[in-house]
């Protein structure tokens, strides 16, 4: 009998996948309570034994590189078995105890993020499925494969062949999913809005083994979220991207707003520091929070502002999960999709390209006069993106 359903491509620290992790391991519990969520992150293994225990599945490595390569067959884990090393070995003994393996990474699949993640993310799948456990990818996004020199050919031949073994893959763009067809000629596929923006709320007694008290932040009236994302400054110009803030802080300003400054993921408290402290140093108008929060205190907070203006695609679905607007400045197709689908698509900047000072303050001003209007909007849409849950696919 298996014993395990393992979620792969979640962590804790960033907002986003905190939240799809919070809701696998809540869903697991609802719809297969006799099978045990395990947590798969080198990020969260790291975490002291304390930080752990709080929850209620344990949290596992990956073992080394080259000791996953080995165990893309039985004989691999055999060897592994008896000559690797702990993590290996723990690794192996879950893999052949698990029924399911529901991969939630957010993107990973994909020639921008370069051949070693995508090498990582295809050999745990193969390993995941030559093990006997099925195989899910929920809602997450795919391409380009753009794929350049030597290993090209290699890494095409890799995905063409390990992609077609999954269960289902669920695309959260449909250019994503017409890229799988097209370019490898999958069909184990479907369209299927982020799992998060499905969500109607988890009980917190299947993620923590003695739920929290969830922190509050009391929010001014009249009140709007920047959230910033590190990765814009790697595909935009931060100088631009700098200036790009100051303008909408100033129009906010002067629109009589209060702006708080929050951070979605621990990597972008940075921008927001230095947005408050070379910008608006005084201004008690704009508000920097330094709190980490977790993704359920942070659905709570967002919804508290008349709109927000941020660039993580998950602060963005946690505001649309709440009917609040955004101003989203982007860098993928993943961010015009999502945004499409509530009709908000004017709204949409990409950061790769030139920002029109002029096309930036008209947003803003129109976002500043309409937000109830969009939000009524919002609100229509999510009726239709929840028809059907997302793990309701899941069958093994």
């Amino acid at each position: 009998m298996k014993k395990y359903i393992a979620v792969t491509g979640g962590q804790l620290f960033n907002k986003g996948a905190q939240a799809m992790t919070f809701i696998t391991a809540d869903e697991v519990a609802k719809r297969f309570p006799d099978l045990e969520t395990v947590v798969i992150s080198n990020m969260d293994a790291r975490r002291s034994v304390e930080e752990k225990e709080i929850y209620t599945f344990p949290i596992i490595k990956y073992p080394k590189p080259f000791e996953l390569i080995l165990m893309q067959n039985k004989l691999g884990r055999s060897l592994c078995g008896i000559f690797g090393g702990k993590d290996a070995k723990k690794y192996i003994e879950i893999m052949e105890n698990t029924a399911a393996v529901i991969d939630i990474s957010g993107y990973s699949l994909g020639s921008d993020w370069g051949y070693k993640k995508t090498v990582f993310y295809l050999t745990r799948l193969k390993v995941a499925y030559n093990a006997g456990a099925a195989v899910y990818l929920m809602p997450q996004s795919f391409g380009p494969f753009d794929y350049k020199g030597i290993m090209a050919p290699f890494i095409h031949g890799m995905i063409r062949r390990n992609m077609r073994k999954v269960n289902m893959i669920m695309c959260r763009e449909k250019a994503g999913h017409d890229l799988l067809k097209e370019k490898y000629g999958l069909e184990n596929m479907i369209v299927a809005p982020d799992l998060v923006l499905q969500n109607m709320g988890v009980n917190t007694d299947n993620i923590y083994k003695k739920p929290p008290v969830l922190q509050d932040i009391a929010i001014e009236q009249n009140s709007v979220a920047i959230i910033p994302n590190q990765k814009t400054m790697l595909f935009g110009n931060p100088e631009a991207l700098s200036h790009m803030y100051k303008q909408m802080l100033d129009i906010l300003l002067k629109r009589g707003k209060t702006v708080y400054l929050l951070y979605h993921s621990s990597e972008d408290l940075s921008i927001c520091e230095k947005i408050k402290k070379e910008l608006y140093p005084e201004d008690k108008r704009v508000i920097l929070v330094t709190r980490e929060l977790s993704c359920l205190e942070f659905d709570t907070l967002v919804s508290k502002f008349d709109f927000i203006i941020a660039s993580r695609f998950h602060a963005v679905v946690h505001a649309y999960r709440n009917a609040i607007p955004c101003i989203v400045p982007g860098w993928a197709i993943k961010y015009k999709e999502l945004m499409e689908l509530f009709g908000q698509g004017e709204f949409m900047f990409d950061v790769k390209g030139e920002i029109r000072e002029e096309d930036l303050e008209n947003a803003v001003a129109l976002m500043c006069d309409r937000y109830q209007e969009y939000s009524h909007r919002i609100e229509a849409g999510l009726k239709d993106v929840r028809k059907k849950n997302v793990y309701e696919y899941i069958d093994f």
